[in-house]
């Protein structure tokens, strides 16, 4: 064993006491129209992946995505694991009947702006918590920008959807939803984990498949740092680019009048959010 290194036994996960929704009823990833059950890695709370990662429970859902806290059993960490439907694995794979799965691990992270927002009272963000915030994504955009050469608002990127209807559009771009909570410590993680333990989470059960509902994370008494996330459509390199990026209503002026854009539309983002 390393120097310095610890262990921890792996945690069973309670078998009862959980409800469990009926077949008909569509649980979070299930509700969007081009979801496909083959398309999602099907994660079970107490699964160990690469003999190391333990899932403590499940954290949120995406389009192509799902999220879950995880305690690394060899150093005692807590970590997210974000599983993609999208199979370009670089870090870490989970397999399923259908192929691999990339899955993205890094340090545990709190809660989004928006959800911060929405326990917030009148559903509004305190001056003294936006402050240090924006501080801390001014920082972030500032690196990006003028170190890595990373745009942050990426390309337009579609769904496919019910046959009839075509494809659904979407814009990534800086907006409260990816902007997270750094935690430095880890009692949050730990009441998660208790929770868990005390009044497992509901779920749907259909055959070897189980969708999971979202257990939310409390807010630390430190929440003055956050992180940028959701890097996935972010555009590389010193150069403008062409296309349409942004939601419609919340669009830059180049991209308004079709003309290049640069980094500056990150700035952009910020001001409209």
């Amino acid at each position: 064993m390393e120097s310095g290194r610890t262990s921890s036994p792996q945690r069973q996960p309670p078998t009862c006491g959980f409800e469990v929704l009926d077949d008909a009823y569509l649980l979070e990833e299930e509700t969007f129209s081009w979801y496909s059950p083959d398309d999602f890695y099907h994660v079970r709370i107490g699964e160990v992946f690469q003999s190391k990662y333990q899932v403590l429970g499940k954290l949120g859902f995406g389009s192509v995505s799902t999220a879950w806290l995880c305690r690394d059993l060899v150093y005692v960490r807590p970590f997210n694991i974000i599983l993609l439907i999208e199979v370009d694995p670089y870090q870490l794979e989970a397999m399923s009947k259908r192929g691999p799965h990339e899955c993205l691990i890094h340090d545990a992270l709190g809660l989004t702006l928006g959800e911060i927002r929405e326990m917030s009272d009148g559903g509004k963000v305190s001056i003294d918590l936006l402050r240090p915030f924006t501080k801390c994504l001014l920082y972030a955009l500032d690196f990006l920008h003028t170190e890595a050469h990373v745009v942050h608002t990426g390309k337009m990127f579609q769904y496919p959807v019910e046959p009839l209807r075509g494809l659904t559009v979407c814009g990534v771009d800086i907006q409260e939803g990816n902007i997270m909570l750094a935690v430095k410590e880890d009692t949050i993680f730990k009441t998660f984990e208790q929770e868990e333990m005390d009044e497992p989470s509901l779920r749907k059960v259909d055959g070897e498949r189980i969708i999971y509902a979202s257990r939310a994370l409390g807010i630390p008494d430190d929440a003055s740092h956050n992180v940028l996330c959701d890097f996935g459509d972010a555009q590389f390199g010193a150069e403008t680019h062409e296309g349409e990026v942004m939601p419609d209503l919340y669009r830059a002026s180049e991209i308004v009048l079709g003309i290049p854009w640069n980094e500056k539309i990150d700035i952009w983002a910020v001001g409209m959010m």
